[in-house]
């Protein structure tokens, strides 16, 4: 005879569970930040992904110091590529009181700050001119990729736990974009050179390429100047069309301290890579 046992009960529903995949979703989508936050920070578990705005919503090291740059919280990480290249959402550009309607970036500053993931600094300027540093770097880079993250056990010498930018740092190495400086440093405050932000971005990409590094670096002027370190790194992204060259799209300038407008328009291109926008034609892209 068979023997029909009674169905298991049901299991309790645990809100606090429901309440993390609400917040990651709504992440994922663009929808929602502040909700999203709300939602996670009601969460026992402690995360990486919370906002880098310190109580008082000052930034900085020192009591009192003033903000370096004003950036939403980093993106929550996903675990697969294919949500990786899902499209980002957009609303209203901001209008930066420093960025002309004729600037160069302009195109690219309005595309990233209408998908909430620019907002330059508090008083409403973006400071375009101006050498970027690694910390604005991270925090750039935690909050426009959502990547497959590995855990870390990294501690940098140089970085308080509550700096402004401790939890993007953390992030951005992570999800393999920086290893570092030695001696345990990260280097925060020091500006970033382009052949470092082009050889970042394809190793959070993981960009490769087999074309041979003379072939593609013929390309540039001054492809002299690029450290050796740096070729494997500028050929994939060469090859990716992340590559702006302004003014002279035929000079790379890789060891001239990067700035603001041009780290934002590699950044525009890498996640045109992706899939999530669209490419906004200029005449400084180098074309693979």
């Amino acid at each position: 005879m068979v023997s029909f046992q009674p169905p298991p009960p049901s299991p309790q529903k645990n809100p606090r569970r429901f309440k993390k995949r609400l917040a990651i979703l709504l992440s994922l989508l663009g929808v929602g930040a502040a909700l999203a936050w709300e939602l996670i920070s009601q969460s026992s578990v402690s995360r990486l992904d919370r906002s880098i705005v310190p109580e008082g919503g000052r930034f900085g090291n020192q009591p009192g110091s003033a903000a370096p740059i004003a950036v939403p919280p980093p993106r929550i990480p996903v675990t697969d590529w294919a949500a990786a290249r899902e499209p980002l959402p957009s609303q209203p550009p901001i209008v930066f009181s420093d960025v002309p309607p004729d600037h160069w970036a302009r195109a690219v500053l309005d595309d990233l700050s209408k998908r909430g993931l620019l907002t330059g600094f508090p008083e409403g300027t973006f400071q375009p001119e101006r050498p970027m540093i690694r910390a604005e770097l991270s925090a750039q880079i935690a909050q426009l990729f959502a990547l497959p993250a590995q855990p870390t056990t990294v501690q940098f010498a140089d970085i308080e736990p509550g700096y402004w930018a401790a939890a993007s740092i953390r992030q951005s190495v992570q999800m393999g974009f920086f290893k570092g400086l030695p001696e345990d440093r990260f280097g925060p405050e020091q500006s970033v050179s382009k052949a470092e932000v082009l050889v970042a971005i394809a190793n959070g990409l993981s960009l490769t390429s087999t074309a041979h590094p003379g072939t593609v670096l013929q390309r540039y002027s001054d492809r002299d100047d690029i450290p050796e370190w740096a070729i494997p790194g500028l050929v994939a992204a060469t090859q990716a069309g992340l590559v702006i060259n302004y003014p002279n799209v035929a000079r790379l300038e890789p060891n001239r301290a990067i700035t603001r407008a041009e780290a934002a328009a590699i950044l525009h291109q890498a996640l045109v890579y992706l899939g999530q926008i669209n490419e906004i034609p200029s005449p400084y892209r180098v074309v693979p």
